[in-house]
């Protein structure tokens, strides 16, 4: 074969190789393409499964059949489900924290809020990523369910006892029931989505409304074992005199005024101060006051006033590790007597004068009923007026007794303190309530039935007045007595009925969020 005829086939076999390598390319990228949309198929099949499944656990969910089926505190002859913990669990939270917020809110200011948040949960995140204030052991998460689980706990206790006691739900119960449901489609409806959106973002995937019936009846069954109970113990005269026998002195109180004068760098505080320890009586004291705030410009005549008003304190009972109190409650003290006190820490003095020695708390209260109708619970005041105005009509127009009052209250007041006792307060002391609730109530002209409408920065109340209680002191002791009573009585009834609580299925209960 000659050289051209060598050249001419070694071009074609170059051809022909090329063509095969071209091929199998070709091959296999089909081959690649091939396990490409193979491997999506299976990618978009797996995502279609997870994405149903996740639907199909939220539609499991939903139905809260999961919480329902799972027990996780029983009785004899009652069962607190998961469904009903989780409600009960939510609420108890929500509750806390808004009293929790008000108080502080109320004894630090708007100022001071954002630095004194952080002793509040976050209720942006889970509850089990956060370590409690209160507890620093314990994240808030098992600290709210160990409050739950004691509460519960209780609650179950008591209606076994409701039970053996013959008590049982009946038609005015069921209406406060109601009532609460009731307020919470209100409120669900006021923000534009169903009842079950509302008590799923509120309380936890697949609690549903019958859930919270069941809790709500069994808390009204219990409540009403527990306040007949209470408010049957008798205290007798003579275990009062027995019981201050004991201790004299643990009833005294003293009057006082006061004084804090502040330190700063161009403020040598002890010249003012000085001006008080002349001042004897409450008269040179409330004077050495208006002279010193006199000067400051920036005070008006209310402001003064009202500085005056608020350095007099009265009734006051013994404050632990205070140097100010042991001076105040010694028996060496005689009216008149002032001294001044430095705060080590700050510089600032706080002088104080002995109006009334230590002597024993005889003081008047007093015992009334309320209905509150709560401002922050209504869109505006007029509001509150409205809804008020009406339930008094109500009363107006039927019996006009003290048991159909406490109806009324049990089913409208908005004061979780005494709604479920009937809006009872008894043997209020003088100064521990808000201005014009203590007027009303201690007014001269006040008579056993009296009803009338008045209003506080909470809101609007309707009024009963029952009557004068107890000496302070009685009041105070009597107290004491019927606590110790009724201990007595719960710890032999938490022995008389078992409560079984079972923590695994507990951890179940949904975190918020």
């Amino acid at each position: 074969m000659g050289k051209a005829q060598r050249a001419k086939q070694k071009h074609i076999e170059d051809q022909q190789r090329e063509a095969h390598a071209l091929e199998a390319k070709r091959a296999n990228r089909k081959e690649t393409i091939k396990i490409t949309i193979a491997v999506i198929a299976v990618l978009l099949v797996i995502a279609l499964v997870a994405g149903s499944c996740a639907l199909i656990v939220n539609a499991v969910k939903s139905t809260g059949n999961y919480l329902r089926d799972r027990v996780g505190l029983s009785s004899e002859h009652y069962q607190f489900n998961n469904a009903m913990m989780s409600y009960y669990f939510r609420n108890a939270l929500t509750t806390w924290y808004s009293n929790m917020y008000s108080n502080l809110y109320t004894q630090l200011g708007p100022s001071m809020m954002s630095y004194y948040s952080s002793m509040l949960p976050d209720l942006t995140r889970p509850l089990r990523d956060q370590t409690s204030y209160a507890d620093q052991s314990l994240t808030w998460y098992a600290y709210f369910m160990n409050t739950a689980i004691s509460d519960v706990t209780s609650m179950l206790v008591l209606a076994e006892a409701a039970d053996d006691a013959g008590l049982s739900i009946d038609d005015e119960d069921r209406q406060l029931v109601d009532h609460q449901i009731n307020t919470m489609k209100n409120a669900a409806e006021e923000q534009g989505i169903s009842f079950d959106k509302f008590l799923n973002e509120n309380y936890g995937l697949g609690v549903k409304e019958s859930d919270i019936r069941d809790v709500l009846e069994l808390y009204y069954l219990s409540r009403k074992f527990y306040y007949k109970q209470y408010n049957e113990i008798e205290v007798t005269d003579q275990e009062i005199a027995d019981k201050l026998a004991e201790d004299p002195d643990a009833y005294n109180v003293v009057d006082y005024k006061y004084y804090r004068i502040s330190k700063s760098d161009d403020n040598d505080n002890l010249v003012p101060a000085k001006t008080f320890l002349n001042a004897d009586t409450p008269e040179k004291f409330d004077e050495a006051i208006r002279s010193i705030l006199s000067e400051d410009d920036t005070k008006t005549d209310e402001d003064i006033e009202a500085a005056i008003k608020s350095a007099t304190v009265n009734n006051a009972s013994p404050v632990e590790d205070s140097d100010a109190s042991t001076w105040l409650f010694s028996s060496e003290r005689k009216a008149g007597e002032t001294k001044m006190f430095t705060d080590e820490s700050t510089g600032a003095i706080t002088v104080y004068l002995l109006v009334t020695p230590s002597h024993l708390n005889e003081s008047e209260t007093y015992t009334v009923r309320h209905i509150l109708f709560s401002y922050s619970s209504y869109e505006t005041e007029d509001e509150a007026r409205e809804a008020a105005q009406e339930i008094f009509d109500q009363y107006n127009a039927g019996d006009k007794t003290e048991e159909s009052f406490a109806s009324l209250a049990r089913l409208y007041s908005m004061d979780t303190g005494s709604a479920a006792n009937g809006g009872k307060y008894e043997n209020v002391t003088i100064g521990s309530m808000v201005e014009e609730f203590e007027d009303w109530s201690v007014d001269a002209k006040r008579k056993a039935g009296d009803v009338e409408m008045i209003e506080t920065d909470y809101g609007v109340h309707i009024m009963y007045y029952v009557g004068k209680g107890r000496p302070a002191y009685a009041a105070s002791i009597f107290e004491t007595l019927r606590t110790e009573k009724y201990t007595d009585i719960a710890e032999k009834l938490t022995n008389d009925h078992p409560v079984n609580v079972d923590s695994n299925k507990l951890k179940n209960i949904p975190d918020i969020a």
